[in-house]
């Protein structure tokens, strides 16, 4: 099997392609940047890949056949609401395009990273289903919505198109979760308003994340009717319990329960994108982002994926922190 993988280097990608290499794929693993990608030890063939400028020259480096193109590269955060629209929509569309020219023809699958941002948060305190409409709250999720769209449509017709939203996707080598552990640390658990400690959330480790892909790729689908799915554990955890988990895992006894308002995080989001306008604070809190603190819960149901794709979720909660845990502090992160 041969696979073409964008965002390489990125904490998912990166998994996804450490599980590629274990199964005997060939691998052609898209990234900007060939030291990062030795750095970080990205398995599969480095391929230079800038979404800011595509080039038909790529091409050259691809195979003449291959059986699947995972798109895992996007903008996740950003303090213009443009970035979103032209990284997830434009330049992923151009990058299908540019694809089509050598593949067209062929049979292939293509599995999009898309997000639950896509789908809205769920209504009425029920886990939401692939069924149920979509009703995006952030530019974000707009984003990644309208993608999804452009590539349904732009997919050719012999083409396979799954479309996976995951939830809060915890793992080892996420820098990103790793500033929770950071935090609760210091003994301070942070919740979203006065009842935060009460949010309900779905997540997903990143292998068993890895492991919905894996089943995408080997399971058949009709190639008329594309494929969205949501991969999460079962297990719907309070924010309460996610802290506590962490805490546990950390062996701290004591920690303090800051209950910050909402206001004041809009406050400082909005502080953070007139400062981005002049120095790069490499920060994930986006006013986008407080659009989608604003409204909970955000939880989803995996059934379709177990019941099509035979995934056993393997990874609960408690074990995902010990071995994230583990991780970072073998890195020296924590």
């Amino acid at each position: 099997m041969k696979v073409i993988v964008s965002g390489s280097t990125g904490f998912i990608g990166s998994h996804i392609c450490d599980r590629l290499q274990s199964e005997g794929v060939d691998i052609y693993s898209l990234a900007r940047n060939q030291r990062k990608f030795k750095d970080f030890d990205v398995k599969g063939k480095f391929v230079q890949c800038d979404f800011n400028s595509l080039k038909d020259e790529m091409l050259e480096e691809l195979p003449e056949s291959v059986d699947a193109i995972i798109h895992v590269a996007g903008t996740l955060f950003s303090h213009n609401p443009n970035d979103y629209y032209q990284m997830n929509v434009e330049r992923t569309l151009d990058f299908i395009n540019m694809l089509k020219k050598k593949y067209e023809a062929q049979r292939v699958k293509l599995i999009f990273f898309s997000s639950i941002a896509a789908a809205g948060p769920s209504a009425s305190g029920r886990a939401k289903s692939e069924s149920e409409l979509e009703n995006p709250v952030s530019h974000y999720g707009k984003s990644k919505l309208e993608a999804e769209k452009a590539l349904i449509a732009a997919a050719p017709e012999g083409w396979e198109v799954v479309i996976i939203r995951p939830p809060m996707v915890i793992g080892p080598r996420d820098p990103a979760f790793l500033e929770v552990f950071q935090i609760i640390g210091k003994k301070i658990c942070p919740y979203l308003g006065v009842d935060g400690h009460k949010t309900k959330i779905s997540f997903v480790s990143v292998f068993d994340l890895v492991e919905v892909i894996h089943q995408s790729l080997n399971t058949e689908h009709d190639s008329s009717e594309p494929q969205v799915y949501y991969p999460c554990h079962p297990d719907i955890v309070e924010m309460e319990e996610l802290n506590k988990m962490i805490q546990d895992s950390m062996g701290l006894k004591r920690e303090f329960r800051a209950f910050i308002p909402l206001s004041f995080i809009k406050s400082a989001a909005y502080c953070v994108q007139f400062l981005s306008k002049f120095v790069d604070l490499g920060s994930g809190l986006t006013v986008d982002k407080t659009r989608e603190m604003e409204v909970s819960p955000w939880i989803f149901s995996p059934q379709k994926s177990i019941d099509r794709l035979g995934v056993n979720y393997q990874y609960n909660l408690e074990r995902t922190i010990d071995i994230t845990l583990k991780d970072y502090r073998e890195r020296g992160w924590v």
